[in-house]
């Protein structure tokens, strides 16, 4: 049985996106497959708590399923990004439940605008960097 993970835009939306999470996790555990839903989540304090918990079930699980609209969140992308760098499958859900595998190399948001996701050389690279940075900072402060 796959293990999915359905990752979608949240905030700022009414009910909190929670019914496209539920119809996509109902759709998708009728083909069989096993779902984590950060929408069936319990309560958290703040935005970091919640990443935080979503982000221990994407780990957890084999798929990445985006729903529409996901490339307007900074969670999905932190999701799909963090999920491209452990080779995990992406598919782009449709807004009648059907899955599309994505291509990390051109898609676009609602907008049109185009947007990559970073390659795992990026991602390293980057938080390379943010380690190099956070060094000098507290080097600077003695």
């Amino acid at each position: 049985m796959t293990r999915i993970f359905i990752s979608g835009p949240m905030s700022d939306l009414p009910n909190m996106n929670y019914p496209a999470f539920h119809r996509a996790a109902e759709a998708l555990r009728a083909q069989g497959h096993h779902v984590e839903s950060p929408a069936e989540n319990p309560p958290q304090p703040d935005w970091p708590s919640y990443m935080a918990l979503s982000l221990a079930q994407m780990l957890t699980c084999d798929e990445v399923y985006l729903l529409p609209g996901w490339g307007e969140s900074s969670g999905a992308v932190g999701e799909a990004s963090i999920a491209r760098w452990l080779g995990k499958p992406l598919w782009l859900l449709s807004d009648d439940f059907k899955a599309a595998p994505f291509d990390p190399h051109h898609w676009s948001c609602q907008d049109g605008s185009l947007v990559r996701l970073p390659t795992p050389g990026a991602l390293r690279k980057a938080a390379f960097q943010d380690y190099v940075t956070a060094q000098e900072r507290e080097a600077a402060k003695s």
